[in-house]
């Protein structure tokens, strides 16, 4: 099973994305994020296979963390 993270702080992208998502990948794990602070909390309890990330959040850099991340 595939586990994706969407991290974005506007809910409507959030849920676009996981539309698209479950659309293309039927039986994945998603798990949302609306800050980078959510978002590292998520991806210290568990590893993904896919992180869509925003590139402007509240609280930082979407690019900082796909720094952190890979």
């Amino acid at each position: 099973m595939h586990s994706i993270l969407i991290v974005d702080d506007h809910s409507y992208a959030r849920n676009l994305m996981r539309g698209i998502v479950q659309n293309i990948f039927e039986h994945a794990k998603i798990e949302e994020a609306a800050s980078l602070f959510q978002a590292r909390s998520l991806i210290a309890k568990q590893d993904f296979n896919l992180a869509l990330v925003d590139i402007s959040l509240p609280d930082g850099s979407g690019i900082d963390l796909v720094k952190e991340i890979i």
